[in-house]
């Protein structure tokens, strides 16, 4: 009875997940899109506060400085206003980076009660013994907030470099050899 319902847990599990890859899809082309849009009103942004910058330094000298005020205050709007545009479309991309990662998520689940209940069928039809775990054991979800980063450090050799056996043998002196790559940065010099 549970090789057909291997089956039926496929077959629903097919179905639920036929979305899954086109969703994923749309969801990172809007990403895209967003980004690329993005970068080119950071781009004019900073383009804009250049000039503003290059405006004020040679500013003083000009007579008409009611109209350079207004039109600074004009551009430090459109500054501003620009800022706030990169920043709401930045935070559209992280909800939907948010939405990316709940929907694989929400399908990971999924496939975790579908093989655990599949499990439990073959252990009551007795294909399987009662007392053996689970082939694939749920992998524990850690909340976005309970990651930590783990440092990266470089591994340990046991024995000195000097103390290997195949370094004594050859009885070389790597005291006297010239460090990795100087060969190459003398020939840069010619």
């Amino acid at each position: 009875m549970a090789i057909a319902r291997t089956g039926v847990y496929v077959d629903d599990y097919l179905e639920y997940s036929s979305t899954l890859a086109g969703d994923l899809q749309r969801i990172l082309s809007t990403m895209r899109e967003l980004d690329d849009r993005a970068h080119g009103i950071m781009g004019q942004t900073k383009e804009q506060v250049k000039y503003v910058l290059g405006v004020s330094s040679h500013g003083h000298d000009r007579p008409n400085m009611d109209d350079d005020d207004s039109a600074m205050e004009k551009m430090k709007k459109d500054i501003e206003a620009s800022q706030d545009n990169a920043l709401s479309l930045c935070t559209e991309k992280v909800l939907l980076a948010r939405q990316a990662y709940d929907l694989i998520e929400s399908h990971i689940k999924r496939l975790d009660e579908d093989l655990g209940q599949f499990a439990e069928d073959l252990k009551h039809e007795g294909k399987i013994p009662p007392d053996e775990p689970p082939v694939l054991p749920p992998i524990p979800v850690v909340a976005r907030d309970d990651k930590k980063r783990l440092g990266f450090s470089t591994p340990q050799a046991s024995k000195k470099f000097r103390e290997r056996e195949w370094d004594r043998d050859r009885g070389m002196d790597f005291d006297l050899m010239p460090p990795p790559g100087s060969s190459k940065k003398a020939g840069l010099i010619w």
